[in-house]
């Protein structure tokens, strides 16, 4: 067999990597997940899962689950075990989850959620991190740019309401908006706020961290 053939065939034995599906947004107690690798592996708070990934929540413990292709949320109470798909989640053990939808904005938030975090994370070890405005400075905003982040206030306090009590991915998306305008001080007044719904949360800390070393004084956009 020729090396062309050799490369040919194992091009044809290589299965395509899965899309990302969704975000876990809540997570109450153990979970665990089978992927790809056919290993299982604990689940964690704001990881992104795949279509495909085989989820398994233990008794007692609850998942909250955010489709990116439709803003659908999913709440799975343990024990219970889906499998994930593009949109939604198919129950393979246990009862059903409970659904709602989230408005688009918030939806489209989620998925830059983890680089966010993870920025946040090498920013503060001391690494250089690309930020796409530039230098670290609070940005003076065009009027469209004023237009945008007012637009996206709107969307986090419409998503404020209709979310659960405990549930801090208004506030992490509408950080995401606030970070690409370098727009420290409402970033510390967003984490404020949903320091008092999850005063726990690794994901807030690395970002509270991270805001400790921006420059303060900037003015709120009106």
């Amino acid at each position: 067999m020729s090396v062309l053939s050799l490369v040919a065939l194992y091009a044809l034995t290589q299965a395509p990597p899965r899309p990302d599906a969704g975000l876990v947004t809540h997570l109450a107690g153990p979970a665990s997940y089978v992927g790809a690798s056919k290993k299982a592996a604990p689940v964690a708070s704001f990881m992104k899962l795949r279509v495909g990934d085989e989820v398994t929540a233990a008794k007692d413990s609850q998942l909250r689950i955010v489709y990116f292709a439709t803003g659908r949320e999913e709440t799975w109470t343990g024990p219970a075990t889906l499998r994930v798909g593009d949109k939604e989640g198919l129950a393979v053990k246990g009862a059903a989850p409970k659904v709602r939808v989230l408005d688009a904005g918030t939806a489209s938030g989620l998925r830059r959620i983890p680089s966010l975090v993870r920025d946040a994370a090498v920013a503060r070890a001391g690494a250089t991190v690309v930020r796409s405005a530039g230098a670290a400075d609070p940005l003076t905003l065009t009027d469209d740019e004023k237009a945008e982040v007012t637009a996206a206030r709107a969307q986090y306090e419409a998503a404020r309401k209709a979310a659960p009590q405990d549930d801090i991915v208004p506030e992490l998306a509408y950080l995401t908006a606030l970070r690409d305008f370098q727009q420290f001080e409402e970033m510390r007044s967003v984490i404020a706020s949903a320091r008092q719904r999850d005063a726990a949360s690794p994901q807030l800390k690395e970002i509270e961290e991270w805001l400790a070393h921006q420059p303060k004084g900037a003015a709120a956009t009106p």
